[in-house]
């Protein structure tokens, strides 16, 4: 599959031909190529994007070829363009491709005869696109923006109400995930999460503000997103369809995923992310200099984090399931502005595949709107704040999956999850040292610890907050020895389970199956 960013980035810096052997530096560049990874089909797929003409006089007109693999060539004549040099032109071919046939297809799209040169003088290089064609795909569930700002930028002050207001506007089609991620600033909204405003930031190679990515179909200046370009993405096919259920019990916040694969993800680096956001953050005094004091949709955590869950090699078909939890202490965060979107994308690509808005205890179901009880209708995002411990989804990726919560990321293969149902919560504290295992597991745990110290307390809580199983005479537990649970009498499902000793308190969630 090829990079569009990086090929973009190749185009603007270091043009090079991608078909053929012309290494002449070419006057048009292609810049964005709205045409989704996925196509169905009997069903159109149009072809559109924007280049710039880089030449010294006006851009006037040009000629747009595509083909699919080695078949004909489709051709439409732009005249009476009349642009200057940079300015984006958005272009649609004027016959959309019509895919007869299931399977891999190459789309190649290229521009010649500029300005009335020869038609078949090339004016830009070639754009090699594979595509997946299936008889059958979900629609979008949302569309996803992510926008990158910061404290001291003041354009970011007047861009972020303009985003905040495209997607709350249209909440049944749009999502929005707000960053700070510029660490030198020292922006207390950064300091929520530096690990995971670094992986965001470093994964979409965010320098300056304010920037916005809205999957592959938009990545650059924030003042450039605008309804059409989320409706682009909007409109896409997706290839899962997710449901999610989330549970806030005291101050853990739970949720259950289910995700049925329409495609092949064999041969993609496709990732499933779970965000929480703060629907709104205010401070009595601006934190920087542009004056904002009041966010929204502000991340505070992704779960395990926002590295991801690899999903593997998921068939159409197939279906993934897996439970994350996360604890949000309530002196932090308004659990009732916690909110949480699930999405689905391709780390080499960035392209998304899915997203969806996780209902949360107390959500209208007749609108989904105000749940943050803010009087201001946008009833979005918010959370908790992962302050960068572990988590165990034994998915080998470096980002303290190991199960053992102290941040090493050193994947040792001893994390309580198995077949796709890892699971995780940060702690109260960031002394840690204990692991429940087998999780999930038939209802006969273990509890063991890597320090010695005294048990005080072992609370096990059902979904309902109803107390299941309750230890308080101190028990000592040397490092290395195990502590018996046995809450086999309960049904299956989900529990937390507590434990506190003389150093710290930890909550888990442990899963009992059959």
């Amino acid at each position: 599959m090829t990079t569009l960013k990086l090929l973009f980035i190749a185009l603007l810096f270091n043009p090079l031909t991608l078909l053929g052997t012309n290494e002449k530096i070419h006057d048009i560049r292609m810049d964005y190529f709205f045409g989704s990874p996925l196509a169905v089909v009997a069903q159109d797929y149009s072809i559109e994007g924007t280049v710039a003409y880089i030449g010294g006089d006006t851009f006037v007109s040009v000629y747009l070829h595509y083909r699919i693999d080695d078949g004909e060539i489709n051709s439409t004549f732009f005249d009476d363009i009349h642009i200057n040099p940079q300015i984006p032109f958005y272009y649609e071919a004027e016959t959309p491709w019509l895919p007869e046939a299931s399977g891999m297809h190459t789309l190649q799209l290229w521009f010649t005869g500029l300005n009335g040169s020869p038609v078949d003088e090339a004016a830009s290089d070639t754009l090699l696109f594979d595509i997946d064609v299936y008889h059958d795909l979900p629609e979008r569930q949302l569309a996803l923006l992510e926008s990158f700002s910061s404290i001291n930028c003041g354009s970011c002050a007047a861009i972020s109400p303009i985003l905040k207001n495209i997607v709350d506007s249209n909440r049944e089609k749009y999502a929005m995930v707000y960053y700070h991620p510029m660490a030198y600033e020292n922006s207390p909204l950064y300091n929520f999460n530096p690990k995971d405003q670094d992986i965001r930031r470093d994964f979409y190679q965010v320098f300056y503000t304010p920037y916005a990515t809205v999957a592959s179909t938009f990545q650059g200046n924030a003042q450039m997103v605008s309804k059409d370009i989320m409706e682009l993405e909007y409109e896409k096919p997706a290839g899962f369809v997710i449901e999610a259920e989330a549970v806030v019990e005291d101050e853990t916040v739970s949720v259950s995923i289910e995700l049925e694969s329409f495609i092949d993800v064999r041969n993609r680096d496709l990732r499933l992310l779970v965000v929480v956001t703060e629907s709104s953050v205010h401070f009595d005094v601006p934190p920087g200099s542009n004056g904002e004091k009041d966010f929204y949709h502000v991340m505070r955590a992704y779960l395990p984090s926002a590295s991801g869950v690899p999903l593997g090699h998921l068939e159409p078909g197939n279906t993934f399931t897996i439970d994350l939890s996360l604890v949000v202490p309530e002196s932090e965060v308004d659990n009732d502005k916690i909110q949480m979107l699930v999405f689905v994308q391709d780390f080499k690509t960035m392209d998304v595949f899915q997203a969806v808005r996780v209902p949360m205890p107390g959500d209208d179901p007749g609108d989904g709107d105000d749940s943050d009880d803010d009087d201001n209708g946008n009833g979005d995002d918010g959370d908790g704040d992962d302050n960068g411990n572990g988590d165990d989804d034994d998915n080998g990726n470096g980002d303290d999956d190991d199960g053992d919560d102290n941040g090493d990321g050193d994947d040792n293969g001893d994390d309580d999850g198995e077949d796709g149902d890892e699971t995780f919560a940060p702690e109260l504290s960031q002394v840690t040292g204990f692991r429940v295992f087998p999780n999930p597991g038939t209802g006969l745990f273990s509890i063991s610890t890597s320090v010695t110290g005294n048990v005080l307390k072992v609370v096990v809580f059902d979904r309902q907050g109803n107390t299941v199983y309750h230890m308080d005479s101190p028990v000592r537990l040397e490092a290395g020895s195990e502590l018996s649970l046995d809450i086999s009498h309960m049904p299956q499902g989900l529990y937390i389970l507590y434990v506190e000793t003389d150093q710290h308190a930890e909550r888990k969630k442990i899963i009992l199956r059959p």
